[in-house]
């Protein structure tokens, strides 16, 4: 599946090969976090919600996670940093929540210095809808976290999969910083609530219920059809498509990502679906997870709002 996936990309290929040849256990946390491959693949799966990438993932995640349990071995308390770039509307959001918990996507990755966080919440952006964010993160003995060493950084504290965070305040400025709290036994106890509450059920069925529900959330909502005669249609009749969006599709015939994703935030009002369309490009065709998250949490707001 990945080679032919990557049947274009050389250097995807040689990693792809390599990942085959030479992928042990224990060292899953460099090729989950550091290597593109399979990396890309592993936070597509996790932000797409898809069970067969999931699937296919599964021996990856299950890796990783057993590693992260295993090297967590502190005795103190301790603060991390994570400086990143999202949507102020997706800040509005966190501070809308404040006292809520929340989960991250797949492994959660910070640092401990301060600095560095600083450096990539201000590093220039290329959106004017993109603001500087400073996560700041209070951990205790009983959160689970492993640490990786990188050549030109400070080293990666890697929090395991399904962590709970809870969002104490939101304080707004060039670089706003937000204020969470890592609360994994909270979370323990609300998929512990679901399961007491789905008693009967498979995890593997909660989780493709799980699924379901999120696709469902990020389709268009579904309108009553009233069968008066203004509302009939010849059989010939196409929907409406704006100039915009006819850019961007044959913008993406020609392979020209950047300029569709350009056509794609032109248009105004931006509905749900063209930020699902712009997360797929993200995501599908330039590997910015990221922004493909950001794009699929817009879709998903959207619809909330509805």
């Amino acid at each position: 599946m990945a080679r032919d996936y990557y049947r274009t990309n050389p250097r995807r290929i040689r990693l792809v090969d390599e990942f085959d040849r030479t992928y042990r256990p224990k060292e899953a946390l460099h090729w989950s976090i550091q290597d593109s491959f399979p990396s890309y693949l592993l936070r597509h799966a996790f932000i797409s919600c898809q069970s067969e990438q999931l699937n296919l993932c599964r021996f990856l995640i299950a890796d990783t996670s057993r590693l992260i349990q295993q090297q967590s071995k502190r005795t103190g308390s301790l603060q991390l940093y994570r400086g990143m770039k999202l949507p102020s509307k997706l800040v509005d959001s966190f501070e809308t929540h404040t006292g809520k918990i929340m989960c991250a996507c797949g492994f959660f990755t910070c640092t401990k210095s301060r600095t560095t966080a600083l450096e990539l919440a201000s590093s220039p952006g290329y959106r004017t809808d993109l603001s500087s964010v400073l996560f700041k993160i209070d951990c205790d003995v009983s959160v689970k976290l492993a640490e990786m060493s990188t050549e030109d950084r400070s080293p990666i504290v890697i929090f395991d999969v399904g962590t709970t965070f809870r969002i104490i305040c939101v304080n707004r400025a060039t670089i706003s910083i937000i204020k969470m709290k890592a609360v994994p036994d909270q979370g323990k106890k609300l998929v512990q609530d679901y399961k007491n509450n789905h008693k009967g059920e498979t995890i593997q069925t909660m989780l493709e219920q799980l699924l379901a529900s999120q696709k469902l959330s990020l389709s268009p909502p579904s309108k009553p059809i009233h069968l008066s005669s203004s509302s009939v249609q010849p059989l010939d009749s196409k929907p409406m498509i704006s100039d915009d969006e006819l850019q961007a599709e044959n913008h993406i015939k020609n392979g020209k990502i950047d300029l569709a994703i350009a056509a794609y935030q032109r248009i105004s009002p931006v509905s749900a679906s063209i930020f699902v369309r712009i997360g797929h490009l993200y995501a599908d065709k330039k590997g910015d997870y990221d922004n493909a998250l950001n794009c699929y949490m817009q879709a998903l707001k959207i619809q909330e709002e509805v």
